[in-house]
């Protein structure tokens, strides 16, 4: 809490003008002597009446003899003076016998009444408490509007993560390119509501146009190379987005072609896969409303990537497509099967190879096969032999046939048709190669594809992401520091601080699917983790299934991530649900387990040493020996093709094997399964907590705070100012450096994000510790991508790293545990 000396010297220009309303000389020059030796300006008038120069700008503070006016003047003034600045102040002056009446216009909005004749200590008292209300209320008014600039661009990113989710589901589902092409562009149209645009790619030195908004605008070829003054010949060599909000006042390209459009706005943006692979560009015009902005820029550039991706994978898929017409797959490996069919299906003549394809030439009754009866439909086998009619001939026709044993087969093949003199159809040979291998292969190769894509998609727009949540969770801190906690503010703000820690949560499990994630180890109890999960499990497995628990309660934390441990309990979870379509019983146990050299021989996984176990047994259908000695790998799966992708099991032994467990299976066919997952046990280390006490004190310091995001920037300079931190803040490199060179003799700490403009945060802290060899430095980055390079510089000295996004408690503790170490 600040003095009355240092609230007065501080009080800005602003907050020094007093008014006071009085007839009385000697009052009025009592009250001016006051104030004037408090360092404030005194206005003063004597009527009520002539006071249209006061509302110009009002003072923050008046003082109004409330004895000699009628009190409709008086509320009338307080209601004039109060509307025309909120933050003013208005104070009665009366006499002690006329205190009753002060307190009547208290009810109106008057703050508080002074006694006449005016006391000095009791006036520099008011002024203090007129001061601090006026500053809290002047502060709080910045912190909602701090919040609500936070708030709408939190809303602005979600609908911006919402409208790239939706078009990348639709991207995805395309297997063509023509198709992606026509998929693009009518999402770009619904997005940025346009009405004109262009879908390239680069193929033999030249972009061919694929799909149009406004077909014959553009050519369907255009040669490279380009002009680089040109609009495409600027995207293509520099690789960037290229927006132009008003043609008209782009002088570089008069002769362009482009004027005459009926929109000066334009935007063009690159297909990059990879970072450095050029596929193509999308050029987007007549653009209703406005023209197109930095947002539409921004959104444009992540929906190009996701393009840039599926142009990637459909290309991968169509060469596997080529690979099979023009080299007959499998046809020097595998003899062919050869048949002579009639134009009404039925197989005359066949070879032994055929016979293995379909395991027998007869189904279950003994009756042959006719080939018709083999496909699909009959309508299938028409559409053959209308073709063979037409053509003579079909050639690379696949086809899936359902074998005597009720699984399928899928073949291609090439039929040639024999005619007489008249060109009547006499029969058809056919040429037959089993390729249900490669087609098995070719959907687990498309849906890896997809899922990478996605993956690549969640890891690209986390970086930003975790720079709004890192903020939104700064300012709440900030507001729940000076709020009072049972106010309505307090707790909306706590609800939003909740809601971002979930988006942080949700972003690290985004990384993890694009296996991006690190592994976050921490210590965490098995007990409390199904505890926590319980409601949502319940849920999960619905009524018919009779969920219970049984925790040991001496069991002992264990070291992993609790996200993916979470994962695996899900997984598990699901997978007892679809084991017992009919309902059933399902059992979570958590036990602590001593395993001794007497009985580590029995399994050589497990050496000795304490473990925390949890043990899940369902009363399911079970496995047969095959199944179990399959489960955990990668696509093996005993679940149709639309209910299952065969990589939830090998994804759970996957993480047990990252965060150090053991995962074991025992399972009967009609006994249900059980599964064993091990985690060493910790056990508590007493110095280790000691050192994490001594951590916790506070040394004054000067930190440097190399930050580009000026949301970010702003809220770390804040908490580290309020804990007493001197701080020089950044926004580049360069800046950095020339101002430490200028202006500071000694840098105690450096918190720099690695990914900046021009010189990367890695650059900076190597430049800076030549100039201060003890400096410390605290790395920030969203992009986990960059933990790998960081593992060479912790084996350093005085060098930590904070994952974004962070709460203030992080930042501090960081902060104050580095610091606390030795120089």
């Amino acid at each position: 809490m600040k003095t009355t000396a240092e609230l007065f010297s501080e009080t800005s220009k602003s907050l020094r003008t007093i008014l006071i309303v009085e007839n009385s000389d000697k009052h009025i020059k009592t009250f001016k002597d006051i104030v004037t030796q408090l360092g404030f300006d005194c206005i003063h008038v004597s009527d009520l009446k002539h006071n249209k120069e006061i509302f110009l700008q009002p003072p923050f503070l008046c003082v109004i003899d409330c004895i000699n006016y009628k009190n409709q003047e008086i509320i009338e003034f307080i209601r004039q003076y109060k509307t025309t600045n909120p933050y003013a102040v208005c104070v009665l002056s009366t006499t002690g016998d006329c205190e009753e009446q002060a307190l009547v216009y208290l009810e109106q909005g008057a703050y508080d009444y002074l006694i006449k004749p005016f006391n000095p200590v009791k006036m520099r008292n008011l002024l203090a408490r007129c001061l601090e209300k006026i500053t809290l209320e002047m502060n709080n008014n910045r912190l909602q509007n701090q919040f609500y600039e936070v708030k709408n661009e939190a809303v602005l990113f979600s609908n911006m993560l919402s409208q790239i989710f939706k078009a990348g589901k639709r991207f995805i589902a395309c297997n063509y390119l023509e198709e992606l092409g026509q998929v693009i562009m009518q999402e770009f149209s619904a997005i940025f509501n346009i009405m004109g645009g262009s879908f390239f790619i680069l193929e033999n030195e030249k972009l061919q146009r694929i799909y149009s908004l406004d077909p014959g605008h553009t050519p369907d070829e255009i040669e490279l190379p380009l002009k680089k003054s040109s609009f495409f010949g600027q995207v293509l060599n520099k690789r960037e987005p290229l927006l132009v909000k008003n043609l008209k006042q782009e002088k570089r390209f008069v002769s362009s072609g482009w004027h005459g459009y009926k929109k000066e706005s334009f935007l063009i943006l690159p297909l990059i896969h990879n970072t450095h692979n050029l596929m193509g560009c999308v050029s987007l015009h007549d653009k209703e409303n406005n023209g197109f902005t930095d947002h539409d820029k921004k959104l444009g550039n992540v929906l190009a990537g996701l393009s840039a991706h599926m142009i990637h994978n459909i290309k991968s898929i169509e060469e596997l497509r080529d690979s099979a017409g023009k080299y007959k797959y499998f046809f020097e490996e595998n003899p062919a099967a050869d048949i002579i069919v009639t134009p009404q299906g039925r197989i005359t003549l066949f070879n032994p190879s055929f016979e293995r394809i379909l395991g027998s030439t007869k189904n279950n009754d003994g009756i042959e096969y006719n080939f018709s009866t083999l496909c699909s439909s009959a309508y299938e086998w028409e559409e053959v032999v209308e073709t063979i009619k037409e053509k003579r001939k079909v050639e690379s026709y696949e086809t899936e046939f359902m074998k005597h044993d009720g699984t399928s087969v899928y073949v291609l093949g090439n039929f040639h048709g024999r005619f007489d003199e008249v060109g009547e159809l006499l029969d058809i040979k056919g040429v037959l190669i089993d390729i249900t291998q490669r087609k098995r292969l070719e959907e687990q190769l498309n849906h890896s594809m997809k899922m990478e894509a996605v993956g690549r998609f969640a890891g690209s727009i986390a970086h930003d992401f975790n720079n709004l949540v890192t903020a939104i969770l700064g300012y709440s801190d900030l507001c729940l520091r000076v709020l009072d906690k049972n106010s309505e503010l307090h707790n909306d703000i706590t609800e939003i601080r909740h809601a971002a820690n979930m988006a942080a949560e949700l972003t690290k499990k985004l990384l993890y699917f694009s296996k991006k994630q690190k592994i976050q180890a921490e210590e965490i109890n098995l007990n409390r983790i199904l505890s926590d999960m319980d409601s949502m499990l319940r849920r999960l497995l619905g009524e018919e299934i009779e969920f219970t628990t049984f925790f040991d309660p001496g069991l002992s934390s264990i070291k992993a991530d609790r996200s993916q441990i979470e994962q695996v309990i899900m997984n598990l979870a699901v997978n007892a649900r679809d084991a017992m379509p009919k309902g059933g019983k399902l059992l979570m146990k958590t036990e602590q387990i001593g395993i001794t050299p007497a009985n580590a021989h029995r399994d050589i996984e497990l050496i000795p040493g304490l473990y925390a176990v949890l043990s899940i047994y369902d009363t399911g259908i079970g496995m047969d020996i095959d199944t179990k000695s399959r489960i955990f790998e990668p696509f093996f799966s005993t679940k149709s093709k639309d209910k299952g992708t065969g990589l939830g099991l090998s994804t759970v032994y996957a993480i047990m094997k990252k965060n150090k467990g053991i995962i074991k299976v025992e399972s009967e066919l009609g006994k249900g399964t059980r599964f064993y997952l091990y985690f060493p046990a910790l056990v508590k280390n007493h110095n280790q907590e000691q050192n994490t006490v001594r951590a916790d004190k506070k040394e004054s310091a000067i930190i440097l705070l190399v930050e580009d995001k000026e949301i970010v920037r702003t809220m770390v300079e804040r908490v580290l100012e309020q804990e007493g931190y001197v701080t020089i803040k950044a926004l580049a490199a360069e800046q950095a450096l020339a101002l430490v060179s200028k202006e500071v003799s000694a840098l105690d700490m450096l918190i720099t994000d690695i990914n900046l403009p021009q010189m990367s945060g890695y650059d900076l802290a190597d430049k800076l510790k030549q100039l201060y060899p003890d400096l410390k430095v605290i790395f920030t980055s969203g992009q986990l991508e960059e933990l790998n390079k960081l593992k060479e510089r912790k084996t350093q000295p005085n060098v930590a790293f904070l994952e974004k996004p962070f709460t203030t408690e992080e930042l501090l503790s960081n902060v104050k545990q580095l610091l606390m170490k030795k120089k």
